[in-house]
């Protein structure tokens, strides 16, 4: 008489949790049929890895059977977080045509619940009339600009905000007002992204720009000539000199690039509408091997790339 002795020795996901409309996959192994159950909310109830998308904490079992018909039964619990509602949007102002540092407060509404909250990284495009409102910076985080047709888009990058407060200003976007005779601007978001918190459901408010005061559209207020960088080694003193003509108000980001892609030195800088023309830096190319580098800037208004030989 011979014997058979199963061997059958099933493992399964371990309890985890999700945020409400969250899936998570389910995985079973070491036998070759299975049975989950309860089969709601299941993509597959006869699969070895399921997709589950439970409404609400549920306990799912499986019932393993190998050839021989012996089986064997486990379980998993998906835990389900309600989601809270966080909201971001750009206050109304009043300003009068031709105020220079208007500010814009973006605000960041928290359940007190929720309270305190970092939110890691904030990236929002705030959209508004490009013939209303020039912006030129901001109060914290990163401000870059362009022109869209008739609107103009502020880039916004805000990092490691601390939230203490169940309505907090995160940051202020300022700039120049350009239109007036009570003209109503929106102030409306795209591509709001964020990270940070858990089971957090973002959404977004516009706001509005009131304008009074004399028309300035079509006026000219103010010309600004074409920026640009030049750049040259220096090797009796181990640097790279850079001139940049930084004439354009706006962000100017210089990256030192070799010739496989590192990054030898980076910087930002930003320009106000009323500062100086020329900046100078000296790159340290000390610890720098000889090679073709190449330095890229990119300007409010465009890009530029220099390359350059570096001798020791």
């Amino acid at each position: 008489m011979v014997v058979f002795v199963s061997s059958l020795n099933m493992s399964v996901t371990k309890d985890t949790s999700i945020c409400h409309g969250e899936t998570v996959q389910l995985m079973a192994s070491g036998a070759t049929r299975y049975v989950w159950t309860p089969a709601t909310a299941l993509s597959d109830a006869y699969s070895a890895q399921p997709v589950a998308t439970p409404q609400t904490t549920t306990t799912y079992t499986v019932r393993g059977a190998d050839q021989l018909g012996c089986e064997q039964v486990k379980s998993v619990t998906v835990f389900v977080r309600d989601t809270s509602a966080i909201r971001l949007f750009a206050g109304s102002v009043t300003a009068r045509a031709g105020t220079d540092g208007v500010g814009i407060p973006i605000i960041l509404e928290v359940p007190a619940s929720m309270l305190p909250l970092t939110i890691t990284e904030l990236r929002a495009t705030l959209v508004n009339d490009a013939s209303v409102f020039l912006p030129d910076s901001t109060d914290r985080g990163a401000l870059r600009t362009s022109v869209r047709g008739p609107d103009r888009l502020s880039y916004l990058l805000v990092e490691n905000v601390q939230i203490i407060s169940t309505r907090q200003k995160i940051t202020e976007v300022r700039g120049l007002v350009l239109a007036g005779h009570v003209q109503t601007a929106p102030l409306r978001w795209e591509d709001v992204q964020w990270q940070g918190g858990n089971c957090l459901r973002l959404s977004s408010s516009n706001g509005l720009l009131y304008v009074s005061g004399c028309n300035l559209t079509g006026r000219l207020l103010r010309t600004f000539q074409s920026s640009f960088v030049t750049a040259r080694a220096v090797p009796s003193q181990d640097v790279i000199a850079v001139d940049l003509n930084a004439y354009q108000p706006g962000e100017y980001q210089l990256r030192l690039v070799s010739i496989d892609g590192r990054t030898i030195w980076s910087t930002t800088m930003h320009r106000g509408l009323n500062d100086g023309e020329g900046v100078t830096f000296d790159i340290n190319m000390s610890s720098v091997a000889t090679g073709l580098y190449t330095l890229a800037v990119l300007m409010p208004n465009g890009s530029e790339t220099v390359p350059i030989v570096w001798l020791r």
